[in-house]
């Protein structure tokens, strides 16, 4: 059986416990995620030197401050990012942007498409010329946007 005096100490607990969970330190934060997002998570970038800046999101999609974050870039020879979080693009290609703030860890994938490659192949038939391999033409252009 249990005595009055504990269970007034247990009910004390457990009001301790619900009101810290309601205030948002315990695990009840009215819906609230403490996941790290960053906005957007996928970036293209047209030009070498286009430039694009990332934030960070709390886990229901709410801007944050990102002071004190760290920021990473799997490939910076493809996309460079500073201290702030402004992507740079440096040549074609895929690099993953990493935000590390305090514990939590989240990423944004950064695709460069600077260059184009068009190739143009063109193949004239003549009725006279009954060897049509040497009437074709392959001609590639590139272009890379400055």
């Amino acid at each position: 059986m249990i005595g009055e005096g504990s269970m007034h100490t247990r009910i004390a607990v457990l009001a301790t416990l619900l009101a810290t969970s309601c205030n948002g330190v315990g695990p009840f934060e009215g819906g609230r995620s403490d996941g790290l997002a960053v906005t957007p998570q996928a970036v293209v970038l047209g030009a070498i030197g286009a430039r694009r800046q990332l934030g960070l999101t709390n886990g229901d999609g709410d801007p944050i401050d990102g002071d004190g974050a760290v920021w990473r870039s799997s490939d910076p020879g493809i996309a460079a990012v500073d201290g702030s979080g402004m992507v740079t693009a440096a040549g074609d290609g895929q690099a993953t942007i990493t935000a590390e703030l305090g514990a939590q860890e989240a990423t944004a994938v950064v695709t460069v498409a600077a260059t184009i490659e068009l190739t143009i192949e063109v193949t004239a038939t003549d009725q006279a010329d009954g060897d049509a391999s040497d009437n074709r033409v392959v001609t590639t252009i590139t272009v890379q946007a400055p």
